[in-house]
């Protein structure tokens, strides 16, 4: 297990510890998912990797395994994000659609607002 992932499983059990009405606070939950924020990047940067080494090796069983882990860990870094309204990727992508009217502008908005976001 790369060190980043065993650091992010050890962490957050503990959060997961606070008291209940800890987990209702919105700044607790602001917290949380600014955490996952900074910690899933290197996580699935060390995954992505995992995938590279495993497909250049021509180990097939070890790749699906890897890429399997990075769609997992990718997913589940999209919906800790959507627990924050400030960091979720659905609302930046619904509000840029909203600027325009027509369905070529709103595809083009979506597009440039994922770009932003993504890179």
């Amino acid at each position: 297990m790369p060190p980043i992932q065993q650091g992010f499983t050890g962490f957050v059990p503990l959060l997961m510890k606070v008291s209940i009405k800890a987990h209702t606070a919105a700044g607790y939950r602001f917290d949380l998912a600014d955490i996952g924020r900074q910690v899933f990047p290197a996580w699935l940067t060390a995954l992505h990797t995992e995938v590279g080494n495993a497909y250049l090796d021509g180990d097939v069983d070890r790749f699906r395994s890897a890429c399997n882990r990075f769609i997992a860990a990718a997913h589940d870094m999209d919906l800790l994000g959507s627990t924050e309204r400030l960091l979720s990727f659905r609302r930046w992508i619904r509000e840029a659609r909203l600027m325009e009217d027509t369905v070529a502008d709103h595809n083009l908005y979506d597009f440039n607002a994922a770009c932003q976001v993504t890179q």
